[in-house]
């Protein structure tokens, strides 16, 4: 008669390997003694392998989806470089063209103080020989006046020293001049011949030299 076991093959009391591995070593002849001192040690190296698999996936997996992301940011950052240095250079060609705008307008700005500085500087000409003819004493006259950068020469003459001295006096005194020079006074003879009777002195013509520099405007 032949017994058939309905209830399966009967398990070792120690339970069998992890992912069916007993029964596998069965089927290459291994007996069920030698599995049960091995099965301890298998099962060690079965979860063994199976952690490092897990450790070495599960890393592997996070660091890869770090990479990803950081991939994604760089791009992002690579990108708004770009169009920060796209808004530079705009930028920069705007501040160059400004750059010459503030020279050409620096050169402007120059040009019109000159002219206007040089418009001043012919109307107080115009006023201060007009001062200096107005304050000349009869007896004295004008041979020669020089007029540059605000500084004047005269070279005048006159046949007494008192108007000489009224007309120093009169430069020195006035609030329009400063810096008044006077040289000493040079006499000569007006023809080479001498009035009898009269004094040598007051037949001679007194030349002189008188230098002073003319206030700007504003300036006390």
């Amino acid at each position: 008669m032949i017994k058939i076991n309905l209830l399966g093959k009967k398990k070792s009391a120690g339970g069998g390997l992890p992912f069916g591995l007993d029964e596998k070593f069965e089927k290459l002849g291994v007996r069920g003694s030698d599995l049960a001192e091995l099965r301890p040690g298998i099962v060690r190296l079965a979860l063994l392998i199976v952690g490092l698999y897990i450790g070495n996936f599960v890393p592997n997996y996070f660091h890869q989806k770090k990479i990803e992301e950081l991939d994604a940011k760089i791009a992002e950052i690579t990108q708004q470089t770009d169009q920060l240095k796209r808004e530079l250079a705009s930028k920069k060609d705007v501040r160059k063209q400004m750059e010459q705008l503030n020279k050409e307008e620096t050169e402007l700005q120059r040009q019109l103080n000159a002219v206007n500085a040089l418009q001043r500087d012919r109307s107080l000409a115009f006023r201060t020989v007009d001062n200096i003819t107005s304050s000349l004493p009869q007896k004295v006259w004008i041979r020669k006046m020089n007029y540059e950068n605000r500084r004047v020469t005269v070279n005048a003459a006159c046949w007494e020293y008192f108007p000489i001295t009224d007309f120093v006096r009169s430069i020195n005194e006035s609030t329009q001049y400063t810096s008044v020079n006077f040289k000493d006074i040079k006499s000569e003879s007006g023809d080479g011949k001498l009035v009898p009777g009269v004094p040598a002195a007051s037949q001679k013509i007194k030349n002189f030299e008188l230098g002073f520099t003319v206030k700007s405007s504003g300036e006390t």
